[in-house]
C-alpha cells in the first residue's frame, strides 16, 4: 500500500564506508526495488551526485560543476517528495560535509517527507588508508606520512575546545574533520531530526559476507534485502602503495588542473581504471603501530559518539575496535614505496595514457577533425620500468613524461566536449 507521505532516507556517508558498494548495488537492482515501490531517485547515479553538490554549494570552484549541478537538488527534492512507494533511498557521501545550516537546507526542502538519516560507519584502521588514495585521486598531493600527521592532529584536537579554524587547520587536518568527523556528523543531523530518524549501520570486518554490509543497510531503512539479489556492476576500485604515490606525484606536476578536466583523464581513467587493476600486484599503503594505535583512539571517539547520540544502531559496534590490533611485523616506520614498484607502476600508466589519447583521437577524428596521433602516444615498444633508468631522478623522469602525456589527453578531452 503506498504511504500517503513519503518516506525518505538520505544515506550520508561517511566516505569510505561502503557508500560506493551500496551504491552500486542499489543501481544494479534499481528496476527489482521500483517493483516493490522502493525508488532510487535519478536516472543514473550521477543526478544524486550533481544534487548534492547543488544543495551544498561545493562546486570545488569549477564552473563546469557549479552550471552542470545547478538546480539539480530541487529536481532531486521535487521527485522523491512525488513518490508514494514505501522508501525512497538517496545515497550520497557528500552529505555528510553538512554544517548545521546545510542540513537544515536540505531538510527544509523534504519537509513534507517523513525523514530519516543513514549513517555508515567503519572501523578507522581501514578508513585512513583509504581516505588517503581517495584524497589521491581527487588530486591530493601528501603524502601517506603527511596525511597520517594531519590525521593524527586532527584524533589528537577532536576532544579540545575550542578547535583551530580556517586558515589556523592545515589542508589534511581539515579534511579528516569534513570525512571522517563521525562525531561532527552526529550531531549535524541527529540535532535537525525527529528521534528516532537518525540511524548508524557499522561496516562489517575485514573477510566478512560483503551482502552483510547490505543485509544491515536494508534493516535500517526498512526494506527486504533480497530486492538487491543483482551483484553490482563493478567493484569499488583502489590502488596499491606504489600507484597511489606515482598519482600523487603525477598530481605534484599538474598542479592547477581544474576538476572537471582532472577527473576525466587523471582519476575515472588512469587512476580508477588502468592502476587500480594492478593494485593486487602491488603491497597494500603500510599501517605502522602508531597508526593503529591512532584508529584505536578515533574508534573509541566515534563509539562514544554514537553511544550518546541516542541514534538506532544496526551492526555491531565491536566492528570499531578500541584497543590496537596487528602484531610485531607492524611496528617498522612507515617508508615510501620502493623506486622499482613506482617505476613499474608508471609503465603501466604509459600504455594507458596513450591508449587513452589515441582513443580521443579517433573520437575527434569522427567529429569531423582530422588530427594526428601526437608522437607521444603512437605505438612503440612495449615500455619496461627501465625506460627512465638512465636519468639521474628516474621516477622524476617517468612522472614529467607522464604528465606531458596527460596534458596532450586533457586537451583532446576539452576538444571532444567543444564538438559535441
Amino acid at each position: 500500500m503506498a504511504a500517503e507521505t513519503p518516506v525518505v532516507h538520505l544515506h550520508v556517508g561517511a566516505p569510505k564506508t561502503g557508500t560506493t558498494y551500496l551504491q552500486h548495488l542499489l543501481a544494479a537492482n534499481r528496476e527489482s526495488l521500483a517493483g516493490a515501490g522502493v525508488l532510487f531517485p535519478g536516472r543514473e547515479w550521477r543526478d544524486q551526485v550533481q544534487a548534492a553538490q547543488d544543495v551544498l554549494g561545493h562546486d570545488e570552484g569549477d564552473p563546469r560543476i557549479r552550471a552542470a549541478s545547478a538546480g539539480a537538488w530541487e529536481r532531486m527534492a521535487a521527485e522523491m517528495l512525488s513518490h508514494r512507494g514505501p522508501a525512497v533511498l538517496y545515497s550520497m557521501e557528500f552529505l555528510s560535509f553538512a554544517g548545521r545550516e546545510q542540513a537544515r537546507r536540505v531538510l527544509d526542502s523534504l519537509r513534507d517527507a517523513e525523514v530519516h538519516v543513514v549513517l555508515t560507519v567503519r572501523d578507522a584502521t581501514r578508513t585512513l588508508p583509504a581516505q588517503w588514495q581517495t584524497r589521491v585521486h581527487n588530486g591530493g598531493t601528501e603524502t601517506w606520512p603527511e596525511y597520517l600527521a594531519g590525521a593524527a592532529a586532527a584524533i589528537e584536537e577532536a576532544g579540545n575546545r575550542p578547535r583551530r579554524r580556517g586558515a589556523d587547520v592545515p589542508p589534511v587536518t581539515r579534511a579528516f574533520h569534513a570525512a571522517q568527523g563521525i562525531p561532527r556528523m552526529l550531531r549535524v543531523w541527529g540535532e535537525a531530526l525527529p528521534a528516532g530518524r537518525l540511524h548508524v549501520v557499522t561496516v562489517p570486518g575485514s573477510g566478512a559476507d560483503p551482502l552483510l554490509l547490505w543485509r544491515r543497510f536494508a534493516e535500517a531503512v526498512g526494506v527486504d534485502p533480497s530486492l538487491c539479489a543483482q551483484p553490482p556492476a563493478r567493484d569499488n576500485a583502489s590502488l596499491g602503495y606504489a600507484s597511489a604515490e606515482l598519482v600523487r606525484r603525477l598530481n605534484v606536476a599538474l598542479d592547477g588542473v581544474a576538476v572537471s578536466d582532472y577527473n576525466p583523464t587523471l582519476k575515472a581513467n588512469l587512476a580508477l581504471k588502468v592502476l587500480a587493476a594492478r593494485a593486487r600486484e602491488e603491497p597494500r599503503i603500510p599501517l605502522d603501530r602508531h597508526t593503529r594505535e591512532l584508529a584505536a583512539t578515533w574508534n573509541r571517539r566515534v563509539v562514544e559518539a554514537i553511544t550518546t547520540s541516542g541514534a538506532d544502531v544496526v551492526g555491531d559496534l565491536a566492528d570499531l575496535p578500541q584497543q590496537i590490533v596487528g602484531g610485531a611485523a607492524d611496528d617498522a616506520d612507515v617508508d615510501p614505496p620502493a623506486e622499482a614498484q613506482v617505476l613499474d607502476a608508471a609503465a603501466v600508466a604509459l600504455d594507458g595514457l596513450r591508449r587513452l589519447v589515441r582513443r580521443r583521437v579517433r573520437r575527434l577524428r569522427g567529429l569531423g577533425t582530422t588530427l594526428d596521433v601526437p608522437p607521444a602516444a603512437r605505438d612503440k615498444e612495449t615500455p619496461g620500468a627501465d625506460r627512465w633508468q638512465s636519468a639521474s631522478d628516474p621516477v622524476h623522469a617517468a612522472v614529467a613524461e607522464l604528465a606531458d602525456l596527460a596534458r596532450v589527453a586533457i586537451d583532446l578531452h576539452n576538444q571532444v566536449r567543444e564538438r559535441r
